[in-house]
């Protein structure tokens, strides 16, 4: 299982100390399973995973060495989750296109942007940082290219860091898992913010184009907060609001180990 550390870190004592700590090497083990079931990876040549593996080991031992893992990973998901949002709204196609991430269609998010890609990396210098931040790229690569390996490099990081969050138990038992939901505000927020800057009407309606971003960018801090429940503690802000939430009714499955 852990044979592709071992080529990216060879004898580092990092390694060896991560040993030493059961709970995060079984981490490392889950961030190895959510790469190998991840069908984003075609985007990523084996320089790109090399390089990931070795950030996300770094960051997963950082999140593992704080006051509380927990708080860590709750850290961790909520930077990566604001990256993948960057970039996730951008690859939801416009219909009749299938849309395989299911977001297109929720409030605030139509598919609409895929077709604006070249002007939104052109006016949005947060993407632009982070589809040019490999000084070793070709010149001249198109920006969709850049665009799906920055997405699978993002959700490879994202959905370790969500798995190791729900084998730790920061789950809310019996009630609807925070993740989706979390992923679906970050989205329709990215999505207002995109059409802001390219001067596009608000997807939301009317009543909602100047509540609704302010709303789904609150779902941040409220997993940065601590509460237990995001999404219940969410939902019960703005209950008296009107700001809708979808109801996601499955939560991403963990990875099975019996896979690798």
């Amino acid at each position: 299982m852990l044979k592709w550390l071992g080529k990216v870190f060879g004898s580092d004592t990092a390694v060896a100390s991560a040993r030493r700590n059961p709970a995060f090497l079984a981490a490392v083990e889950t961030s190895a399973l959510v790469f190998h079931l991840l069908p984003e990876k075609l985007h990523l040549d084996e320089t790109a995973r090399q390089r990931l593996a070795r950030q996300l080991y770094l960051e997963l031992h950082e999140a593992f060495n704080a006051t509380s893992p927990v708080s860590g990973l709750r850290q961790k998901i909520a930077e990566a989750m604001l990256r993948h949002a960057l970039l996730q709204v951008l690859l939801v196609p416009p219909a009749p296109e299938p849309d395989a991430s299911g977001l297109r269609g929720l409030p605030g998010i139509t598919g609409a942007l895929m077709q604006r890609l070249d002007d939104v990396a052109r006016f949005s210098s947060e993407l632009h940082a982070v589809l040019y931040e490999n000084s070793n790229d070709k010149p001249g690569l198109p920006v969709d290219v850049l665009l799906r390996r920055a997405h699978a490099a993002s959700s490879w990081c994202v959905r370790s860091f969500d798995a190791v969050r729900r084998e730790l138990g920061d789950v809310t038992l019996g009630r609807d898992d925070w993740y989706r939901p979390f992923l679906f505000a970050a989205c329709a927020n990215q999505e207002s913010r995109y059409r802001r800057d390219l001067d596009m009407p608000s997807a939301f309606e009317p009543g909602l184009a100047a509540t609704a971003p302010v709303a789904y960018s609150l779902f941040t801090d409220i997993v940065l907060s601590g509460a237990k429940d995001p999404l219940a503690e969410w939902i019960d802000y703005h209950r008296d609001a009107g700001i809708p939430m979808p109801r996601f009714d499955e939560a991403p499955e963990l990875p099975d180990r019996s896979a690798a």
